[in-house]
């Protein structure tokens, strides 16, 4: 079924060595929002925060920056089962996120990966 409380735009733009998402979320109503989060696990690794952008001195990604989420937070996989792939281990989990709010008008988040 169909849930129309939540619409949804989505947009990818490719340009040479740069992978930019954006999400535009419009309600069609006031919703209460327990969290927002997103997931990014990458094979890189020896990453830096700043604010919301994360930067890795080693591997393919060297940068992934998100706005549109209050904070982020960066942890090596340490072999965790769930960051394996065909490809090896993954090495690095970054996770962004907003508390609970409430949500009346349309939110926007975007994130950008910048690779060698």
């Amino acid at each position: 079924v169909k849930d129309t409380r939540l619409l949804l735009e989505t947009q990818y733009t490719f340009a040479p060595g740069v992978v930019t998402r954006t999400d535009k979320y419009t309600p069609t109503g006031a919703l209460d929002v327990k969290e927002i989060a997103l997931n990014f696990a990458s094979f890189s690794s020896d990453a830096t925060m700043n604010g919301t952008t994360i930067n890795f001195k080693q591997g393919d990604v060297y940068a992934f920056e998100v706005s549109g989420l209050s904070s982020c937070t960066v942890n090596k996989t340490q072999a965790d089962d769930g960051y394996k792939s065909n490809g090896g281990p993954m090495n690095t989990h970054v996770y962004c996120s907003t508390p609970a709010f409430k949500m009346a008008a349309p939110l926007v988040i975007q994130w950008v990966m910048k690779y060698h």
